[in-house]
């Protein structure tokens, strides 16, 4: 995504001061600075469809997918690290 930044006119948003006011200002900064990317871009849009159609039913075959998440919490002084894994396989007509 960064090579459409130089296209839609991006600025670093940079503060010279390090305490929290200016920490507050270049939050305050990027965010506005956020905005106005997401405004050029949308204007920058083609008209028309911007999504392809979905079919009405899918052609017989297979799928499988598979997702990992994982998740740490720090507590009491412990870090714990949770790990979920879920597999799934189907088959439609």
């Amino acid at each position: 995504p960064y090579a459409a930044y130089a296209r839609l006119g991006f600025k670093p948003i940079t503060q010279d001061g390090g305490d929290v006011y200016a920490r507050l200002m270049l939050l305050l900064l990027e965010a506005y600075e956020s905005i106005k990317l997401v405004e050029a871009a949308l204007a920058d849009l083609p008209e028309g469809k911007w999504r392809g159609e979905l079919p009405e039913t899918l052609p017989k075959g297979r799928a499988s997918a598979a997702a990992v998440a994982s998740a740490t919490a720090d507590s009491d002084q412990r870090r714990t690290t949770i790990d979920h894994q879920r597999r799934g396989r189907s088959s439609f007509a």
